[in-house]
């Protein structure tokens, strides 16, 4: 098998550290970024070994660990559905104030009659 790999690499673990620290460097901080690089190996992994080997602080170890878990590893974010609300004009509450009087007032009389 060795004759398929160009150059043999004798410390493949220094290699994957380098390697994954440059990804989460080229990447930015945002949604698709760092924390979603990290969520890939964050579980794996213990803080002091991220930390020393990333250079990375706790905080985004964490949130990449919450994403892992909310998301999936690497997965991007679920999209969160838009409220849209409007403001009730003072006519339009007064409307269903009265609307909601007159409803009481003829339940009453109904149960009124039933009992």
């Amino acid at each position: 098998m060795g004759f398929l790999i160009s150059s043999p690499t004798p410390n493949y673990t220094n290699t994957f550290w380098s390697c994954f620290r440059k990804a989460l460097d080229d990447n930015k901080k945002n949604r698709d970024g760092k924390r979603r690089i990290l969520s890939i190996i964050a579980n794996d992994f213990t803080y002091k070994e991220l930390e020393n080997n990333l250079d990375i602080g706790t905080h985004t170890i964490s949130e990449s660990r919450k994403h892992a878990i909310l998301n999936g590893f690497g997965c991007p974010p679920l999209v969160k559905p838009i409220f849209r609300r409007l403001k009730v004009t003072i006519e339009q509450l007064d409307q269903f104030e009265f609307t909601n009087n007159v409803f009481t007032k003829s339940q009453a009389g109904t149960l009124g009659k039933i009992f």
